[in-house]
C-alpha cells in the first residue's frame, strides 16, 4: 500500500494520477480538496506521517523536499523498517527517493513514477551510479533475507573502492557479479539456511526464503506448542527460522485457531491443499491408514511440505504431543544475471 500527500490543487491532480498508475495506493490531501478518491490529512502532517509509517510500504509527498524531510524525521527507524519515501515537485519533473532506496524500494518507486509522468528519477546511492552491484537490492528482488545490514554499507564501500569481496554460497550460483570472488577474502557475502556460516571475518549473511513447514495437528492445538516443536526441528535441523517462506496443511485446518495464530506470530502465509491434491505429489511418504481415514490423505506434514514447495523433503515427519511436522524445501540459484555478467544492474 502506497500513500499520497498533496498540498496544493496542480499537486492533487498529478497525485490521483500517479494512484491510478500505481494502484493500491490512496491519496491525502487538505480538507478543502477531500472528494471523491481524496481523503483529508485528519490530522498535522507530522501526525499523518507517523501513523502512515506503521501501515505503508510506500509514501509519496507531492511538494518541496523540505516538508517531506521535516515530516518524516521524528520517525526514522532504519533501512530495514522504514517505507520507501519520495518527494515529487508539484509539476511532475523531478522524483526524488529521500528514504530506504534500497530495501524499501524508493529508487524503483521513482523509476515508477518517472514512468506514470515523465519525472527524471533523482537516483543518488553510489552504486547505481557507478553500476555496482548493490546486495540489498538484489536481496529484496529475490526474496532472501539480510542479517546483518549494518554491513551492507561495509560490502558496497570495498566494491566501489575496488577492493574484492568473497561470496560463499551453499546453492548453484549462476552469473557471479563483478568484484566478487569464491576464495578466501577480508569481507564477504554468506548465502545459507545456516545463521551461523560466518566464513569471512566481515560476513553479511543472507538467507534464502525456500523452506516450507507442512504441519499436522489434533484439533484444538495450542500456537505455543506449534511454536515449540518447531523451534526444536530448526534447531535440529540446524536452520535459520528466517529460512521459512510458509505453513502449509490440509484444507481441513485452515480455520484451525493454534495454526492460525501461530502463522500470524511468525508472519507466514498458511496454504492449504485438499485430500486429492496432497494423495497426487509424488513420492515416498510416511502412511497412516487412521490419518487417511479422518483427513482423506494418509500424510499431512510431508506431503503438504512437498505440496508447497513444489521441491523436495528436506527434513522428514517428526511427531510430538499430537503435533506432525516436516520440512522441504525449494529448488533454488543464487543468480546474479539481473545484474548482468559484468556487475551493474540492467
Amino acid at each position: 500500500m502506497i500513500y499520497i500527500a498533496a498540498f496544493t490543487e496542480k499537486g492533487l491532480a498529478l497525485g490521483k494520477t500517479l494512484a491510478k498508475g500505481l494502484g493500491d495506493t490512496f491519496v491525502f490531501a487538505p480538507e478543502r480538496f477531500a472528494g471523491e478518491g481524496v481523503a483529508a490529512f485528519g490530522d498535522p502532517i507530522q501526525q499523518w506521517t507517523g501513523n502512515a509509517f506503521q501501515q505503508v510500504k510506500g509514501l509519496i509527498f507531492i511538494g518541496a523536499c523540505g516538508i517531506a524531510v521535516r515530516a518524516i524525521a521524528p520517525f526514522l527507524r532504519g533501512k530495514e523498517q522504514d517505507p520507501a519515501v519520495v518527494a515529487v515537485d508539484q509539476k511532475g519533473k523531478f522524483a526524488i527517493p529521500l528514504l530506504s532506496g534500497h530495501l524499501g524500494g524508493a529508487n524503483q518507486l521513482a523509476r515508477q513514477i518517472s514512468a506514470l509522468c515523465g519525472a527524471v528519477p533523482v537516483i543518488t546511492t553510489a552504486t547505481d551510479m557507478e553500476g555496482i552491484f548493490a546486495v540489498d537490492v538484489w536481496a529484496k528482488e529475490n526474496n532472501v533475507s539480510l542479517l546483518d545490514v549494518p554491513l551492507i554499507k561495509e560490502i558496497s564501500s570495498r566494491l566501489l573502492a575496488g577492493e574484492a569481496v568473497g561470496l560463499a554460497c551453499d546453492f548453484p550460483v549462476k552469473h557471479l557479479p563483478e568484484g566478487f570472488i569464491s576464495g578466501p577474502c577480508q569481507a564477504g557475502i554468506s548465502i545459507s539456511l545456516e545463521e551461523g556460516n560466518r566464513p569471512f571475518p566481515i560476513t553479511l549473511r543472507l538467507i534464502p526464503h525456500i523452506l516450507f513447514l507442512g504441519i499436522g495437528c489434533r484439533k484444538g492445538v495450542l500456537a505455543g506448542d506449534l511454536e515449540a516443536f518447531v523451534e526444536k526441528i530448526l534447531e535440529s535441523a540446524k536452520v535459520s527460522r528466517q529460512a521459512l517462506a510458509g505453513v502449509c496443511t490440509v484444507e481441513l485446518k485452515r480455520n484451525e485457531p493454534g495454526l492460525l495464530l501461530f502463522c500470524e506470530k511468525w508472519g507466514l502465509p498458511l496454504y492449504t491443499f485438499s485430500p486429492q491434491a496432497l494423495m497426487e505429489i509424488p513420492g515416498e511418504f510416511h502412511s497412516s491408514p487412521f490419518v487417511a481415514q479422518v483427513t482423506g490423505a494418509d500424510n499431512i506434514c510431508e506431503r503438504a511440505a512437498a505440496a508447497g514447495s513444489k521441491g523436495k523433503l528436506f527434513s522428514g515427519r517428526q511427531a510430538e504431543n499430537g503435533i506432525t511436522i516436516a520440512l522441504a524445501i525449494q529448488e533454488w540459484t543464487a543468480n546474479f544475471s539481473f545484474f548482468g555478467e559484468g556487475g551493474g544492474e540492467n
